[in-house]
């Protein structure tokens, strides 16, 4: 759920041209520095979840990640965009057996 929303929101923010290139990347700049932070709610958040939305969860947010790596710098006037990434937190959990 968390990495879909934030898949989503920066997808917006590069696919849709509701405003100038260069307002929409400082968008999606400010919404990779908040991403640890994002994710880390997450993890106080969800406390012992079945180990299926674990591995959903992982699979989205590498999902993400190779969206940011990928296909985000190409759609916007920045090379600056994956900067803010090397920043996120490494997934510390594996999948419980449940």
């Amino acid at each position: 759920m968390y990495g879909e929303l934030l898949g989503l929101s920066l997808a917006g923010q590069a696919l849709f041209d509701y405003a100038p290139p260069e307002e929409r990347a400082r968008r999606v700049l400010s919404k990779l520095r908040q991403a640890p932070r994002f994710i880390q709610s997450a993890r106080d958040n969800v406390k012992d979840p079945p180990g299926i939305f674990v591995k959903t969860g992982l699979e989205t947010l590498r999902g993400t990640r190779r969206f940011i790596e990928e296909d985000l710098p190409g759609r916007l006037p920045t090379s600056t965009t994956l900067g803010c990434w090397a920043t996120w937190p490494t997934p510390r959990r594996k999948p419980s057996t449940r």
